[in-house]
């Protein structure tokens, strides 16, 4: 497979934040990585580790020469994207039909969300605590919108209001739905992360195919980039890849980039190594973190939204 199409694939496989985290785990597993529980004790010693929390990852090589003060290279990015989400009291009833009661995650163009197919994806916690990814790639909801002869006004959408779909005919319970697709009973689920995606698979276009058109290029291009360095890294220094989730919402949760998850993983690598207060300190001053993200190539049809002498040219390298 291509480079474009190994990429297409690992966007398929990652309709939301946990999703992208499970295939970015199992691509390092398969490349010798081995996972870390954060409560369980560090390794010590060199070696490919991984370490997740929810919808976030970090994974690191630790050289065999590598000594407790030395720096790490850190490739940052983040796993989730803007979207709807499922409300968490789902169901409402319309005219013979079944409606879900969605909102949006992030800042999302409310626009390109209606009337298309989409799937449902997500994550379910059971009443034993076990956690189970739901990925439903069929077009099972649209958000209509109004008929044009009843918009004359062309009135902007409200979020509270216009963004609920439909998903049935008559009247349908959704978790029951969702939890008959998994083959569980729906009274097991306690709590549930659903959020919409776009049932379409990832493309290229253009006459010579060499327009990627995908969702989620922000930020599962960094990612999937980030991934396939540290894969293929020699390994001889520190080399770090860190993704985080809730990027889209601020970034301040207890997976977010905002929390002490990298440095709380970077302070256990060094003191596992046989490190003290300084040689992190030491390490930190003799780091480097690029945090890498989707940038807007310049708009053909509204380049006044740009930097008149900045042109941003598609695959014209980073910005």
């Amino acid at each position: 497979m291509t480079v474009v199409g190994d990429f297409l694939e690992f966007n398929d496989a990652c309709p939301t934040s946990f999703h992208t985290v499970a295939a970015v785990r199992d691509t390092l597993v398969n490349a010798g990585f081995r996972v870390v529980s954060e409560s369980g004790e560090w390794p010590t010693g060199p070696g490919k580790f991984l370490s997740v929390r929810s919808g976030s990852i970090i994974a690191w090589i630790e050289p065999e020469d590598a000594r407790p003060s030395d720096g790490f290279r850190i490739l940052g990015a983040h796993t989730d994207s803007p979207h709807l989400r499922v409300k968490q009291r789902p169901d409402l009833a319309g005219p013979g039909t079944s409606v879900l009661s969605l909102e949006p995650y992030g800042s999302p163009i409310l626009s390109t969300w209606f009337d298309r197919d989409l799937g449902v994806a997500g994550r379910l916690v059971l009443d034993d605590l076990s956690e189970r990814l739901v990925t439903i790639r069929e077009p099972i909801v649209r958000v209509p919108s109004l008929a044009i002869h009843l918009d004359r006004d062309k009135a902007q959408p409200n979020p509270q209001q216009h963004l609920n779909g439909i998903w049935a005919g008559g009247t349908s319970a959704f978790l029951e739905f969702v939890a008959e697709r998994q083959s569980i009973d729906a009274t097991s689920i306690l709590g549930f992360e659903l959020v919409l995606f776009e049932a379409a698979r990832a493309t290229t276009l253009g006459a010579d195919g060499s327009i990627i058109s995908a969702p989620r290029l922000d930020n599962l291009g960094t990612v999937w980039a980030a991934m396939s360095a540290l894969v293929n890294s020699s390994g001889a220094r520190r080399s770090v890849i860190a993704f985080f989730d809730h990027e889209e919402v601020g970034s301040q949760s207890e997976r977010g980039a905002g929390s002490p998850l990298l440095t709380s993983t970077l302070e256990r690598i060094v003191l596992a190594a046989g490190g003290d207060r300084e040689s992190l300190h030491r390490a930190l001053a003799d780091s480097l973190l690029v945090s890498g993200d989707m940038a807007h190539g310049t708009h053909p049809n509204f380049p006044e939204k740009h930097e008149p002498s900045h042109h941003i040219e598609l695959g014209g390298g980073p910005v």
